[in-house]
């Protein structure tokens, strides 16, 4: 009964943080990039180029920024 007491109490607060995940700011660099490079020939070719680029380089933005330095 106390164990149940002591778990109750305890706030989702006091849980320690998790590290970020990794998988995700490589995912964003690497689907950034092939909507960069996929974006370029759309500049010519029917397509919307200029949207797959902003795209691409927001996604680029996002995965960077998650990494941390080693």
């Amino acid at each position: 009964m106390a164990e149940e007491t002591r778990h109750a109490a305890q706030s989702p607060l006091d849980t320690p943080p998790r590290p970020p995940a990794r998988g995700g700011g490589i995912g964003s660099l690497v689907v950034g990039g092939v909507l960069v490079a996929v974006g370029v020939p759309m500049l010519v070719l029917p397509g919307p180029g200029i949207a797959a680029i902003v795209g691409g380089g927001l996604l680029i933005r996002r995965g960077v920024r998650g990494r941390k330095g080693p």
